[in-house]
């Protein structure tokens, strides 16, 4: 899930040398496998993560699938400059590009 709030915008990080978007399928794998290496329950979850990815199953071979969202929620200043939230708008990444 990458969520963004306010006026916040999707973020990138160089992957091989090259500037990849949250959402991109380079991006997901290459924070996955970094995940994976951490240790304890961020490194578990990752492993499962990928494995749901790469295989369309989970470690216990159960089926699995990975669904990557995003959703934006832009806030504007209201009366008495209150903070007020705007619509949600949410959408799946397609992992297959």
């Amino acid at each position: 899930m990458e969520a963004k709030g306010g006026g916040g915008s999707l973020g990138f990080k160089k992957i091989g040398g090259k500037k990849q978007t949250q959402g991109t399928k380079n991006y997901f794998e290459a924070t996955a496998k970094g995940m994976s290496r951490m240790r304890g329950k961020a490194g578990s979850v990752a492993k499962e993560l990928l494995k749901a990815y790469k295989e369309g199953r989970s470690l216990q071979k159960t089926p699995a699938e990975v669904v990557y969202l995003y959703a934006k929620t832009p806030i504007e200043a209201g009366p008495n400059g209150k903070a007020l939230l705007q619509n949600i708008a949410a959408r799946q990444f397609d992992l297959r590009r």
